[in-house]
């Protein structure tokens, strides 16, 4: 057979996690809905820390990425 359909082991699907920043990782805004909706992302101090690591890389990028 030219093609064969692999069977998986139930062990081997994705399996997403939630998992939410905790207070003292959150990032804070003035606007609290926009807080929260950084808090329900997931969105952390860290990832923060990375995009403002990335940021003279990506600025001189923006207008061809978008």
């Amino acid at each position: 057979m030219l093609f064969q359909l692999k069977k998986r082991n139930p062990s081997s699907f994705f399996q997403p996690e939630m998992n939410f920043p905790g207070v003292e990782e959150t990032v804070e805004v003035k606007d609290q809905r926009i807080t929260e909706r950084l808090w329900y992302m997931g969105f952390s101090k860290k990832h923060l820390e990375t995009l403002q690591d990335l940021n003279p890389v990506i600025s001189p990028l923006l207008d061809e990425l978008l």
